[in-house]
């Protein structure tokens, strides 16, 4: 299960950096140290959404599992503190009064602060107000996970690639304005001012002005096949997962 695979959703918080792959497995990162904290799967759950609550700095995991056949949705919420010590087993279930089955659904609107689940079995739609809770998802599913706009919806980050018929044609990530629709910045294969090396491995990922690890990647390697993407405006830090499973840190 612990296998590498494609990283489909990258989520940072708190000097946390949580990245989600197509397996189900979701890791969770130390920015500080580049070490990896823990995993986030619970008895052998298959992840397949992750929030951030801002009001209580804690992860909620959306998941489903083998015991049941993979049939029913399960919710719980991670103090960051908690995943910070590698305890991932110190969170608590949410909604276990109700019956969240296929093909039911869970989701949470940051807009307005809700949580939305829909039951087939009760036949209806809940809709779960949070007192000063906010649900941070940081990248929309539909677009591939490739897509962030920033808090003030004033910049759009987006990972693309040329339409060329080379078929090694090169990623690049840029950054627009909404307003106005000018790109601001763009980072490619050839500003290496941005980020001449990243170098990462399942344990950690950092720039080439570090120690290497076992796994180096050129700025061209890095934007390659890019499936995921967030952006830290707190700490002002990019991060992108990509088809072969790996995480970099874009930092400037």
């Amino acid at each position: 299960m612990r296998e590498r695979s494609k990283v489909v959703e990258i989520l940072s918080a708190r000097g946390v950096v949580f990245a989600r792959v197509e397996s189900g497995v979701c890791v969770a990162f130390s920015r500080g140290t580049n070490q990896r904290l823990c995993f986030l799967n619970v008895s052998g759950e298959i992840i397949q959404d992750i929030f951030y609550n801002k009001c209580d700095d804690s992860i909620i995991t959306v998941s489903i599992s083998e015991s049941d056949n993979f049939s029913s949705f399960k919710c719980r919420s991670t103090g960051i503190e908690y995943i910070r010590r590698a305890q991932p087993n110190a969170g608590f279930t949410l909604f276990e009064s109700l019956s969240l089955k296929r093909p039911g659904f869970v989701d949470f609107d940051d807009l307005d602060s809700n949580a939305v689940t829909f039951s087939v079995e009760e036949r209806g739609e809940l809709v779960t107000t949070f007192e000063e809770h906010h649900f941070l998802n940081p990248a929309d599913s539909s677009f591939n996970n490739t897509i962030y706009t920033t808090s003030d919806e004033d910049l759009i980050i987006s990972y693309g690639k040329a339409e060329t018929n080379d078929q090694q044609r090169n990623g690049s990530i840029n950054i627009s304005s909404i307003l106005t629709g000018k790109s601001i910045a763009k980072i490619d294969a050839g500003n290496s001012r941005m980020l001449k090396e990243c170098t990462c491995s399942g344990r950690r990922c950092n720039s080439s002005s570090h120690q290497a690890t076992e796994i180096t990647s050129t700025v061209a390697q890095a934007l390659d096949d890019v499936t995921a993407l967030c952006y830290d405006e707190e700490l002002n830090e990019l991060y992108t997962g990509n088809q072969a499973g790996l995480l970099h840190v874009w930092s400037s």
